[in-house]
């Protein structure tokens, strides 16, 4: 038995309002509506024989189109238990929480990465990640570039920049990742995630358990930002490592 059975709906639209009703078709109906920490509206039903509530609807029916549902730097998978993971590179900020399905608090880096005029030949090494089939987060910069390349140049150029996509036209990220869903295989588009270059140093068992693992012909683009050889010149150098493209040099 669904809602419309059991309640009268309305709609009502005046010039300084409008708003929703709704009505029990019979006085021993008890109904309530709520909005939780799921981010979806729920109409509940009270249940006299169990002694609890019983949802007969709600919307967003998907979770994850609620907005930010897994916060910063979080993706959401309706495919996945539980819901929310956080990207490769990342980890719960408040760990006991995530546990219980509270992602509020969404994810934090696990590394920084580093860089100033004053680095070093021991400065950080900045990489990009590709994450596959993403539907891409909120908040994005068009840049107008001729190439994928300058694309990828212009968000290692800007140090607060946190990741980008190249797909009719250069769309970067300057701020903290929300919104961010991983969508079935051939839908969504690859997004680039800039990490500490020592993220991705990690065995094949720890490849398989994060969102942006390499899979398939994931490319990862590893640049030395501010990075100087001790002559004094920049070090430009390019090596293959198993079927990963590797590129180093800014």
């Amino acid at each position: 038995m669904g809602s419309k059975d059991m309640m009268n709906f309305g709609f009502v639209e005046t010039k300084k309002r409008s708003y929703f009703t709704y009505n029990p078709l019979k006085s021993s109906i008890v109904t309530r509506s709520v909005l939780d920490f799921s981010g979806q509206i729920k109409q509940c039903l009270w249940l006299e024989s169990s002694k609890q509530w019983n949802d007969i609807w709600l919307q967003p029916i998907d979770q994850c189109e609620v907005y930010s549902i897994c916060r910063t730097f979080g993706v959401c998978s309706k495919n996945s238990k539980p819901l929310c993971s956080c990207l490769n590179g990342f980890q719960p900020r408040y760990r006991e929480d995530w546990n219980l399905s509270n992602w509020s608090g969404g994810c934090v880096r696990k590394m920084h990465f580093e860089c100033g005029g004053n680095s070093s030949v021991n400065g950080q090494k900045s990489a990009f990640l590709m994450i596959p089939n993403m539907g891409l987060p909120i908040n994005r910069h068009l840049l107008t570039v001729r190439s994928h390349e300058e694309c990828e140049s212009s968000c290692l150029s800007s140090f607060s920049c946190t990741a980008y996509a190249y797909y009719n036209g250069c769309s970067l990220w300057n701020s903290d990742l929300i919104n961010l869903q991983q969508l079935s295989s051939g839908e969504g588009q690859d997004l680039y995630l800039r990490l500490a270059a020592t993220e991705l140093r990690v065995g094949p068992k720890e490849r398989s358990n994060d969102w942006g693992s390499y899979r398939g012909s994931g490319r990862i683009c590893i640049y030395v930002d501010c990075y100087y050889n001790p002559s004094g010149l920049k070090v430009h150098k390019a090596q293959q490592m198993t079927s990963l493209k590797v590129v180093q040099g800014s």
